[in-house]
């Protein structure tokens, strides 16, 4: 535990906090933006830290299973990941139909690669992932891509229902916007070449 000097400075703090003291968090964050190899290295960046924090998160449940049950770590896992500030290319990724269909009555629907229920498995059932591990598993499979309801079906019909890598879109004639598309080969490229 703490010193009972250290409690009454963090009690006094609890004590003074207000309304009108708390942090506003309004401030409008950067948007996010891969355009440049340093804005894909920012996102390789913040990726390292969401896989740290995952590494770490792993670690702390499978040493302390008696305290934490599977459910609520799925839940938290699942929050922390969509939550996460800029790391599933969320917006950039998206078919040219569904571009189209922004501002219209079309709906259009946010789909991951690969299921946040992998990553959830992933924490789960190994004992331990390294962070580099975690970096890696995220910086390959954890994307976000904006398909309308039309290419969804089409890509569930051809058997793409859990698993969706980029050659699925292709396979089915879903085109993917130029900026997106521009996006993913740029931090393939880097990636690709942290691993030489």
């Amino acid at each position: 535990m703490i010193r009972k000097s250290r409690r009454a400075v963090l009690d006094r703090m609890r004590d003074e906090w207000s309304r009108e003291v708390r942090v506003r968090l309004l401030r409008k964050a950067r948007a996010n933006q891969w355009d440049t190899d340093a804005d894909c290295e920012g996102l390789l960046e913040r990726m390292g830290h969401l896989a740290g924090a995952l590494s770490a998160l792993q670690k702390l449940y499978h040493k302390n299973l008696h305290h934490y049950d599977a459910r609520s770590m799925a839940d938290l896992l699942n929050a922390l990941i969509r939550s996460w500030p800029g790391v599933t290319l969320d917006g950039r990724l998206s078919s040219m139909k569904a571009l189209e269909a922004r501002g219209t009555a079309e709906p259009v629907v946010p789909e991951h690669d690969s299921p946040i229920s992998f990553f959830r498995d992933m924490l789960l059932t190994q004992k331990r992932l390294s962070r580099a591990d975690w970096h890696y598993l995220i910086s390959r499979y954890l994307r976000v891509r904006h398909i309308t309801v039309q290419e969804d079906r089409a890509l569930t019909n051809a058997g793409y229902k859990q698993n969706r890598p980029l050659s699925a879109y292709e396979e089915v004639g879903i085109k993917m916007s130029v900026s997106g598309t521009s996006v993913e080969r740029r931090l393939t490229r880097i990636i690709n070449g942290r691993r030489r």
